[in-house]
């Protein structure tokens, strides 16, 4: 008796710790890479790991890539998708940074997310050197005792200070 009133207890208890969760379903819909890719979440939920196996996408029968996930009621999440590291990010359709995606979780029960782009299918973007050619490296290692460190160190010259 006592062990069917413990079963009706822990039964009951299960049920109330899981009506004090939000029920989040991600939907992933990428045509632009191969069906073999695994996806996940990352975001402020999970230290913004890319490829935190507990946010990993699953696939069913038809190909559909899900993602269920149980949060504490009104959570505010933001996140990002990747395919396992921040070199495989997701981007805009044409290779751009996005703004993190924000949702709170008593709002959003069924998310459908449609991938415009991957970080690594585009050229990395070269950023141009806009250091004037006054700018001269004095040392490379110059050592900081109170820091215990090696800086460079990087003057400007006004243009014909040689001169005078």
């Amino acid at each position: 008796m006592k062990l069917i009133l413990l079963y009706c207890f822990l039964f009951v208890f299960s049920i109330e710790l899981i009506a004090q969760k939000d029920s989040v379903e991600f939907i992933l819909v990428d045509t632009l890479t191969n069906q073999t890719d695994e996806y996940y979440l990352a975001g402020n939920i999970n230290g913004w790991n890319p490829k935190d196996e507990n946010y990993h996408f699953k696939k069913d029968e038809d190909g559909t890539r899900f993602l269920m996930c149980y949060f504490d009621k009104g959570t505010n999440l933001e996140f990002k998708f990747t395919r396992g590291n921040w070199q495989t990010v997701e981007c805009n359709n044409n290779g751009a940074d996005i703004e993190n995606h924000l949702i709170k979780t008593d709002t959003a029960k069924f998310l459908v997310y449609y991938i415009k782009g991957w970080k690594d299918k585009f050229n990395p973007v070269v950023k141009q050197h806009t250091a004037s050619s006054q700018v001269k490296i004095i040392d490379t290692a110059f050592y900081i005792p109170q820091l215990n460190r090696n800086r460079r160190v990087w003057i400007y010259l006004p243009e014909n200070y040689a001169k005078n």
